[in-house]
């Protein structure tokens, strides 16, 4: 006789409870259904997730009894129960109290060996697509504590990174542990998967990501899908694409408004109903299928990518700007052609990156190309890869800051230095490299040179202008130093050489950075060394004009800005004690030199010189001694009735007084000409040229002066007359200690107050 109540198979009876509650989850599929079809069941699903979560000690067990089950089954290839482990894996992941970061740390280790078994083991690729869906919702619920404080639980999540990066680079796939290499579609549907999972990790906003080795890997494979021979402008098609899409999405989205429920298409129809299928697929032929697959994967990767970067994380935006660059220095050498690209993405990644994290990316990129080595011997330059990686980095940082983007926060200064510096090595490398090479690097220092004029159109300060001429100068400035104190060291051993006479060749430095120093000899002739020198102070000086020409007729990318206006966005004026010391360069010998000198005046005059007269640059007499003193001159009456009135705005209508030379003790103090001063000792005040020396006094000088046994160098004398028994006529010194006899000193101190311990009141 049939009992009444239904009975368990004899098999289940035995299992333990868990074991018994996931295998009721299996449906029982006919003979030739398909695997795409297969679902858990609900029911059963719903009591497992019941049991899971009232009973999470109980998930280990459900973990590992599935790893069992899915490598049984992956052997056994039966995909339709692959693809319900995979779903009941999600929904555990979907629940309310298993997702949260304790049932999370139990179950994940699981879920990542059953995806790596997935992927290693198995010759389906619908089995591989479907672990998407897992994985994505895994990544939205990962608990980033767990993974940096578990070693075992971080390695083997990097294996699984490792793999989906793997399976999204461009180049021919294999499955499992096969040696033939699949056909292009099922290699794009691959792509498709890696991709898609690389994109997973960052798409949660909620999650403070790090950024590991294996995401170098991961995004590298993502970049390599922006490879393609048919599109000279890959990355622009893609763009252009993606701005189309989303237009027609926004106008569909406003024409439809509401629908009826009539009009609406049901599931009914199924997802491959005829409005999903793209009509260019079906027109042509299997061939131009494939071309739409792989526009789609571009599509997806370029989105992957501004995932990467549109995020508020610091972290993963500067591991993220770290491997582009690393890739694209890989990309090139490997392929020239995709300097293109990387333009185009670097503009594009710095235009998605947040604006307080956007300088960032500049500067990472600066960082890199200075850190690239040149390579001068011929079989390198017959390659070419190095130079071509400089102009790439060079073009990217171009572009950049030719675009109407904010970098707040940007050192402008360290910028401007890094590259100075690269100009540097540049100009040395094309100077002893091939003609071929020697080109390539004037162009990219023509480059370079327009990258720093550009950074005086991005003004965050004020004074950034005047600092940015100022750093160009001094570097300029620290030259004539270096000749002035060798000449007064030779000048100690040797008879004074006349003025004319040829410099030493170890003096051959153009800039402070050059490629010599006093105590290093030249490599090349004198004649070679001068002309490097002069190239590189002629260069200086071109950058410092078109600076001045962007600063005031580009003061914003757009080009409104009117070349008359002076103090565009609130700058200013770069003040005339910015060019002390550089007179000397009216008589280089150069004729570029002198030339490049004088329109950098001219410009400066043109733009920043605050004159009454109708034409600035007139009053410039570079036939005088000191033609910028002549114009401080000039510029102290000026100075003069301003300090002297009451105006409130006068600093910022006249900020270059601040730099104007001002009155000390020993006189006035004067704007170097150029020539050198000698250290002498303090009664004579003179130097080698007989011009007066600015004093240098010691401790033990003050102690003599004090005492009577040194006199102070002045330019008035002191003698008997006048008020108080001492007048003051022109003369050599004075002897302290008879001065301060003169002064009356109090017999004794006044009396200070008491503070009060109560109010007046």
């Amino acid at each position: 006789m049939c009992s009444p109540f239904p009975t368990m198979p004899t098999i289940q009876k035995m299992l333990p409870r868990h074991q018994a509650l996931v295998l009721k989850c299996y449906p029982r599929l006919p003979k030739n259904s398909s695997a795409d079809n297969a679902q858990p069941n609900s029911s059963e699903l719903a009591y497992l997730l019941y049991y899971s979560s009232t009973r999470q000690e109980k998930l280990h067990k459900v973990g590992a009894f599935l790893e069992r089950k899915t490598q049984n089954d992956v052997a056994k290839w039966q995909s339709a129960r692959v693809h319900v482990t995979l779903q009941i894996l999600t929904a555990m992941l979907e629940h309310a109290e298993i997702h949260r970061p304790h049932g999370f740390a139990i179950i994940a280790p699981s879920i990542l060996r059953i995806i790596r078994q997935i992927i290693n083991n198995t010759n389906d690729i619908s089995l591989i697509e479907a672990t998407i869906a897992t994985w994505d919702a895994f990544c939205r619920w990962q608990d980033c504590l767990a993974l940096a404080a578990d070693s075992e639980y971080r390695t083997l999540f990097e294996e699984v990174v490792r793999q989906y990066g793997d399976l999204a680079q461009n180049k021919p796939k294999k499955l499992a542990k096969s040696t033939q290499s699949i056909p292009e579609h099922d290699a794009l549907r691959m792509r498709n998967v890696g991709v898609t999972a690389f994109k997973s990790l960052f798409v949660p906003g909620n999650v403070e990501r790090g950024w590991n080795i294996q995401f170098n890997q991961s995004f590298t494979s993502v970049i390599s899908n922006f490879r393609n021979t048919q599109h000279k402008a890959y990355i622009a098609h893609l763009n252009e694409s993606n701005k189309q899409a989303e237009e027609e999405k926004e106008s569909s989205r406003a024409m439809n408004g509401r629908q009826s429920i009539a009009t609406v298409r049901t599931y009914s129809q199924g997802p491959n109903s005829e409005g999903d299928v793209d009509p260019r697929a079906a027109e042509g032929t299997a061939q131009d299928a494939d071309k739409l697959e792989e526009e789609e994967v571009g599509l997806l990767a370029l989105d992957c990518v501004k995932a990467v970067f549109q995020s508020d994380n610091f972290i993963q935006v500067r591991g993220g700007a770290t491997a582009f660059t690393r890739t694209v220095a890989e990309e090139v050498r490997r392929d020239p052609s995709f300097a293109v690209e990387a333009e185009l993405l670097f503009r594009l990644i710095t235009t998605w990156t947040p604006v307080h994290h956007r300088f960032n990316v500049l500067v990472i990129a600066v960082d890199h190309l200075c850190r690239l080595p040149i390579e001068t011997s011929d079989a390198s330059m017959e390659k070419g890869s190095n130079l071509d990686v400089h102009d790439a980095f060079i073009t990217m940082i171009h572009g950049v800051l030719s675009e109407n983007l904010n970098f707040i926060g940007l050192s402008v200064m360290d910028v401007l230095l890094r590259l100075l510096d690269h100009i540097i090595r540049l100009a040395t490398t094309g100077s002893r490299a091939n003609i071929t090479s020697a080109r390539t690097s004037e162009s990219m220092i023509e480059q370079l040179k327009d990258c720093i004029a550009l950074l005086a159109v991005h003004l965050y300060y004020a004074d950034q202008v005047r600092d940015m001429i100022a750093a160009i100068l001094l570097r300029v400035k620290a030259y004539a130093a270096i000749n002035r104190t060798f000449s007064l060291r030779q000048s100690a051993r040797q008879p004074p050489t006349p003025p004319n006479a040829t410099t030493t060749s170890s003096m051959k430095n153009g800039l402070s950075a050059g490629r010599s120093s006093p105590t290093r000899s030249a490599r090349g002739s004198t004649s070679s060394s001068q002309s490097s020198s002069d190239e590189a102070r002629t260069v200086a000086f071109e950058m410092i004009t078109m600076i001045l020409e962007y600063a005031n007729t580009r003061a914003n990318p757009s080009g409104a800005a009117s070349s008359t206006n002076k103090t565009n966005n609130n700058r200013h004026l770069v003040p005339v004690g910015t060019w002390e010391g550089t007179q000397w360069l009216l008589r280089e010998p150069s004729e570029d030199v002198r030339q490049s000198y004088k329109v950098a005046l001219q410009t400066w005059a043109k733009y920043e010189l605050d004159s009454s007269s109708s034409d600035p640059e007139a009053s410039l007499d570079f036939d005088a001694e000191d033609c910028i003193g002549k114009l401080v001159e000039k510029a102290r009456p000026v100075a003069a009735s301003i300090r002297g009135s009451i105006g409130h705005h006068s600093h910022v209508s006249h900020p270059q007084l601040l730099m104007l030379p001002y009155t000390t003790v020993g006189g006035d103090r004067r704007l170097s000409n150029g020539t050198g001063t000698g250290n002498n000792s303090i009664g004579t005040g003179t130097d080698v040229e007989g011009e007066r020396a600015k004093p240098r006094v010691t401790a033990k000088d003050l102690n003599d002066i004090m005492e009577g046994k040194k006199r102070v160098p002045l330019r008035v004398r002191m003698v008997e007359g006048g008020e108080n028994g001492i007048g003051a006529v022109e003369g050599e010194g004075v002897d302290m200690k008879q001065v301060l006899a003169t002064l009356k000193v109090a017999s004794e101190r006044p009396k200070r107050e008491p503070l009060m311990s109560a109010p007046p009141y």
